[in-house]
């Protein structure tokens, strides 16, 4: 039976395409964690928190579990910009890159092409590095993460009429590398008690200091090896989410948090534990009996 798998569980959904969640969009790019290779953001349930400074014990919910994961993604646009009047920067994930360049040409003249770098905004600059080959891209390795200013110039092979940015000079393109991925967790999932229909309030940390700037998706599956179907996807890190709960859910839902910076970088947290939906229903209890309004004859007794 195409329902059911080898080990007698049920398969969900059972035609493999039937369930659709509320944002009616799947995630089509995931592939089982094995088959990727990623960096731990986790280190022995230590969870870094932006408030202490330094590790601390992981405080989950009891049916959420405790994994930090990271993916592969392509460098994006930086969202904010260095000092007033510069460009935004660009934000690389490596400590080692490529810089484009383009250099007018000077008949009969033999150039030598140099790297200046700045670190405090243009206060201050440092020969970096003579491009060996004299046409672009131009390496660049750094020694660690930040931000780095960079302009090219092209001066006479002897040396003459060198070229020397000056202080406050703004750098031709800005450098962000950035290579730790977010961290981030998800933190409870309990029903929402005032909602009006079936929701679920669930609720991540996140920190990173070059998130984007709606960088929170959240998905679920049947299982942690399963499908994962998005339910919620660019969503501001505000800390919470409240989901309605829709008709076609298994009765055990995984849940997967997925945090991307500026940087393209990936921190991902799926619960080890299924949350049951079963268990999140509302309690209701019989609190007193009274008597009813009524005469005895209007009430109907059934024999």
């Amino acid at each position: 039976d195409g329902g059911v798998r080898a080990d007698g569980s049920q398969v969900w959904p059972a035609d493999g395409n039937a369930y659709q969640p509320p944002m009616r969009q799947i995630d089509q790019q995931r592939t089982p964690l094995a088959e990727q290779s990623r960096e731990q953001s986790r280190t022995d349930g230590q969870f870094w928190s932006a408030s202490d400074g330094g590790p601390r014990p992981a405080e989950a919910h009891p049916q959420i579990g405790r994994q930090y994961r990271t993916e592969d993604a392509p460098p994006a646009t930086a969202p904010q910009t260095t000092e007033p009047g510069q460009h935004a920067p660009r934000y690389v994930r490596s400590k080692s890159f490529l810089l484009d360049y383009g250099v007018d040409s000077l008949t009969g003249m033999k150039k030598r092409i140099l790297l200046w770098a700045t670190r405090d905004g243009g206060r201050t600059w440092e020969r970096f590095g003579e491009d060996p080959d004299g046409q672009s891209p131009f390496e660049v390795t750094v020694a660690e993460p930040g931000l780095y200013g960079f302009s090219i110039v092209a001066e006479a092979a002897d040396g003459r009429h060198e070229y020397i940015p000056r202080s406050g000079e703004p750098a031709q393109s800005w450098i962000m590398v950035d290579p730790d991925p977010p961290k981030a967790r998800l933190t409870s999932v309990q029903l929402d008690p005032d909602g009006e229909s079936a929701q679920l309030r669930i609720r991540w940390e996140a920190f990173d200091e070059n998130l984007l700037e709606r960088p929170v998706s959240i998905f679920l599956s049947d299982r942690p090896d399963g499908q994962w179907f998005r339910i919620a996807g660019d969503l501001a890190n505000s800390g919470q989410y409240n989901w309605r709960l829709d008709d076609g859910l298994p009765p055990e839902i995984y849940l997967r948090l997925v945090v991307r910076d500026a940087a393209g970088n990936v921190a991902e947290h799926i619960g080890e534990k299924p949350i049951r939906l079963d268990d999140l229903r509302p309690a209701v209890q019989i609190r007193g009996v009274r008597s009813s309004q009524r005469s005895p004859q209007q009430i109907l007794i059934l024999q």
